[in-house]
């Protein structure tokens, strides 16, 4: 029997022995919602000891009078300045339809207006979400709570049939491994391209590096030889932060991070680096390959990635909602 009296419903913030339980809901409103596991517990960890979050103030879990998790909310406010965050509400099917959406963005608008006082005065403050094209309640009810709709990510895959082709490197280019103490200039060159990504904000080196150094050292069977850097000489020109594990499909490695800096770009490096990625992946016996990407990428990435035979799998639906006006420093266009 469901509880539908909201009343009777508590919240609280989230610790880390809660991790469990909240992978739950989320892979089970994934499986709801395109019927796929999302994430696992070690994952889910790692993204909650991102350095600059703050559970006790960025998270909210509704519970019902038995102690269930019915619905959780998140804002990864964790980047310097504090100008734009991430956020996410989820509701477990079982409670769906009861207004515990409403409530999570309720609370994700109230958390925005809390954290001002940590943004200088005169910049816009924003807030981000995403959600599955299908799930229509959830795209309907940000637009209700007056989020503006803003652009679509995908999903995108190749299947590997055979060994893919072999990546025909410019002249003066070599694509390498990273290897552990070469991380700095490689996280140096992927937040340099980053920059040129819709929404990023510029952010001092150290934060960005720390958090991404944390990345690497907690996420579970890290490779270092799937993580790809091309160099001219000594100077990193791109890189490609390459994953073995995906939760959702264990025969699919998975793209995390890939960007190459503007001086090489529309030089073929960008198809070289997924060409050799391909064939590492294809070495180490995954037949798939996916990542993410914004589907009206400023730099063009979505072409590059069908020009090296990715295709669709899904789409998301980007919202954003301004907390305060004000000067934006988010990336909005770039120069041709």
């Amino acid at each position: 029997m469901i509880c539908t009296d909201l009343r009777e419903y508590t919240k609280r913030a989230m610790t880390l022995a809660d991790v469990l339980t909240v992978t739950d809901l989320f892979n089970a409103a994934s499986m709801m919602d395109i019927g796929l596991m999302d994430t696992d517990p070690e994952e889910m960890k790692t993204h909650f000891q991102t350095p600059g979050m703050d559970l006790g103030t960025d998270t909210l879990m509704i519970e019902t009078p038995e102690g269930r998790l019915a619905a959780f909310a998140e804002v990864w406010d964790v980047r310097e300045p504090r100008v734009r965050a991430w956020c996410w509400g989820v509701v477990h099917p079982d409670f769906r339809g009861l207004g515990l959406g409403r409530a999570l963005v309720n609370w994700i608008e109230e958390r925005g207006r809390w954290g001002l006082r940590r943004v200088p005065e005169g910049l816009q403050v924003s807030y981000v979400t995403n959600m599955p094209e299908i799930n229509r309640a959830a795209n309907q009810l940000y637009a209700d709570c007056g989020w503006k709709w803003v652009r679509q990510s995908r999903v995108m895959q190749i299947v590997l049939n055979e060994a893919p082709l072999l990546p025909e490197l410019p002249t003066g280019i070599e694509i390498r491994a990273v290897k552990p103490g070469e991380e700095a200039p490689v996280f140096r060159a992927l937040q340099e391209s980053f920059l040129d990504h819709w929404g990023v904000v510029d952010e001092p080196f150290e934060a960005y590096y720390n958090r991404m150094m944390g990345f690497v050292e907690h996420t579970k069977d890290f490779d270092y030889g799937l993580w790809l850097a091309a160099y001219e000489g000594e100077e990193v020109c791109g890189s490609a932060l390459n994953l073995i594990y995906t939760t959702e499909d264990p025969d699919m490695g998975w793209v995390d991070v890939f960007g190459v800096r503007r001086p090489w770009r529309k030089r073929g490096l960008g198809l070289a680096l997924l060409r050799q990625t391909f064939g590492e992946f294809y070495r180490r016996g995954k037949r798939k390959v996916g990542l993410g990407v914004d589907a009206s990428s400023l730099t063009g990435a979505t072409r590059l990635y069908e020009r090296a035979g990715m295709k669709i799998l899904r789409a998301y639906n980007v919202y954003e909602k301004e907390i305060r006006a004000g000067k934006d420093l988010t990336t909005r266009s770039i120069e041709a």
